[in-house]
């Protein structure tokens, strides 16, 4: 499961550098610390995104409360825009928190409504 995860932020850093944005991933992001803190920080001198990356098998992917929070603490501290970067099978889409969906017990980004990463970093 690490393994999945770390190729996957692997895959967004190097995308955002080949988009003329610098980005860097966080060690030990994903772990229990104290403090909330992203899997990538990236930005090219104009635009800062914090971005969380998750890998899904199915159409939805579901986030709690507290981690779209914390995500967007962090992001508010550093001066970034929080970004969600999810792989559904092998198709990327990004999500602004205002674009998730607000279910029952938290909040939902669907594949459908996810923005391409191209789109996003080059607008």
């Amino acid at each position: 499961m690490y393994k999945k995860g770390r190729s996957a932020e692997r895959y967004v850093v190097e995308k955002l550098w080949s988009l003329g944005y610098a980005a860097v991933r966080t060690p030990g992001s994903g772990k229990k610390y104290r403090r909330p803190h992203p899997d990538i920080i990236s930005g090219n001198g104009n635009h800062y995104f914090i971005i969380e990356v998750k890998t899904i098998k199915a159409e939805a992917k579901y986030f709690s409360l507290e981690e779209i929070e914390n995500l967007k603490t962090f992001a508010a501290t550093f001066g970034g825009i929080p970004l969600l970067a999810c792989r559904f099978y092998s198709s990327w889409r990004l999500f602004f928190t205002d674009d998730l969906t607000e279910t029952k017990h938290g909040l939902k980004a669907e594949k459908g409504n996810g923005r391409l990463l191209e789109v996003v970093f080059c607008a």
